[in-house]
């Protein structure tokens, strides 16, 4: 039996030592022996026998790949031992006048193995095992640092498109990946920021984003850009204090490029011009605006007013304005003049006028206003009392009224506004009654005359008439 094991090794790779080999024998053996002393298994020996040395030769197999390197070290030192022992002779060379020493046979003794250790080659595994654990618990550290990383990302500009193109600002250090339902173009543009092109109008659009193994979503709604409207405010006599104010939405901050002076949504010390001014929001949408700044007017218009534009009666001029220190230069248009600022004048012909008014303001430009006014050649007698008593002397209020008159309308009302009498007829009058036939008290009244003539040029006519019993 020892012979057939022994002859079965003799082919391994590598070889086996001679002393392993004797150590696994006498063990089989061994357990040999002690089977055939025991009765109960001595019929069934023929089965045992095999079966304990199918384990011996597994453990030996087991042994013998763990210790590959061992053995082949075993193997190699002693070979190894003997060729450094035969380099180190070196040979004497003769001298002339000594004796050839008589060569001596070079025994090689073998140096003797150190076993290693039991464990040792476990231990060796165990630390591969080890470095292994390390490695994975390494990546999986370095995987839980990337998810411990990762925020989810916010998309700061939700709700605008800047043309067609909307701005998504991602709040997170990862790179990752969008995407969308329904698909839009998504691209990185710098830094934290992405681009996503030809984003639907008034749809909700699904954004995903991915990163690190974990992911987010965002469902967005996007609207337009919202109009920017403004407010011109203009410049007071070259104070370069005109102003643009703009009026946006609380949610979009604003800044402006240029040399502007811009504070709280307004562009400030501004000189009369047209301007033409971009501005960005925070979103990195991009608003052009054109607005023309004008000069501060010292006055708007020329006022008059007249009892009757008639020849004689007297008209009153004057002007708006909140400044001071003005100089006034009035032409009536009958080479009259006036420097007040609040004139009176009475015209002595019938005809058409042109008023003007030259207005200056040290360090501001001369302001010219013109008003055209309409003078009548005959007056409209239009009494201030009657007595209506039927005693056939002034019993009625009657309005002459110049031929040319096309339309007409009258109203007596009480001073306190309630509606007493109207009519329509050019030749009418007012009898001093109610609308319903009931006679008026005595007392003040108010009077409301309005119509036009052949040249559709429009009068109206307002004081009071007292009426007497």
């Amino acid at each position: 039996m020892r012979q057939g094991f022994k002859h079965k090794f003799e082919n391994f790779e590598p070889q086996v030592p001679e002393h392993l080999f004797d150590n696994i024998m006498h063990q089989i053996e061994v357990q040999e022996a002690g089977l055939a002393q025991k009765s109960f298994f001595a019929g069934k020996s023929k089965f045992w026998i095999p079966g304990v040395v199918a384990v011996f030769v597994v453990t030996l197999l087991s042994v013998i790949l763990l210790n590959k390197d061992n053995i082949n070290k075993e193997l190699s030192e002693p070979l190894q031992t003997a060729q450094n022992t035969n380099d180190n002779q070196m040979p004497i060379q003769p001298d002339d006048n000594s004796v050839a020493p008589k060569e001596m046979p070079i025994k090689v003794e073998p140096q003797k193995q150190e076993s290693e250790p039991e464990g040792a080659l476990q231990q060796e595994v165990l630390s591969d095992k080890d470095t292994s654990k390390e490695m994975d618990n390494s990546a999986k550290q370095e995987h839980q640092k990337e998810v411990k990383n990762f925020v989810k990302p916010q998309i700061i500009a939700e709700r605008y498109i800047c043309g067609n193109a909307c701005v998504l600002e991602l709040a997170n250090t990862l790179d990752g990946q969008w995407t969308s339902i329904p698909s839009v173009s998504i691209e990185k543009l710098s830094g934290k920021r992405y681009q996503a092109k030809d984003c639907p109008v008034n749809t909700s659009v699904l954004f995903t984003f991915e990163s690190a193994g974990q992911q987010d979503t965002f469902t967005v709604f996007f609207r337009a850009t919202p109009k920017i409207s403004t407010e011109v405010l203009a410049e007071n006599c070259g104070k370069s204090d005109g102003q643009i104010v703009l009026k946006v939405p609380e949610e979009l901050s604003l800044s402006i490029l240029g040399d502007y002076q811009f504070e709280d949504n307004t562009i400030k010390g501004l000189s009369e011009g047209q301007y033409r001014i971009a501005l960005e929001d925070q979103y990195h949408c991009r608003y052009d605006l054109s607005e023309e700044v004008p000069q501060n007017r010292l006055s708007e218009e020329i006022e008059a007013e007249a009892l009757h534009f008639n020849v004689g009666y007297p008209v009153y001029f004057s002007t708006k304005t909140e400044e001071k220190d003005l100089l006034y230069e009035w032409n009536f248009g009958d080479e009259s003049y006036d420097f007040s600022d609040k004139p009176e004048h009475r015209y002595r012909q019938s005809g058409t006028y042109t008023v003007q008014l030259r207005l200056q303001k040290e360090g501001c430009p001369t302001q010219m206003l013109e008003k055209t006014i309409h003078i009548d050649d005959k007056p409209i007698e239009i009494p201030n009392v009657f007595t209506p008593n039927n005693d056939g002397k002034n019993d009625l209020f009657f309005v002459n009224l110049p031929e040319e008159t096309t339309s007409f309308e009258a109203f007596i009302l009480t001073t306190s506004g309630h509606l007493v009498y109207k009519w329509s007829d050019t030749n009418d009058a007012w009898d001093g009654r109610w609308q319903n036939g009931q006679e008026a008290k005595a007392g003040s009244y108010l009077y409301i005359l309005r119509g036009k003539d052949s040249n559709r040029k429009s009068f109206e006519y307002k004081s009071v008439i007292k009426l007497i019993r």
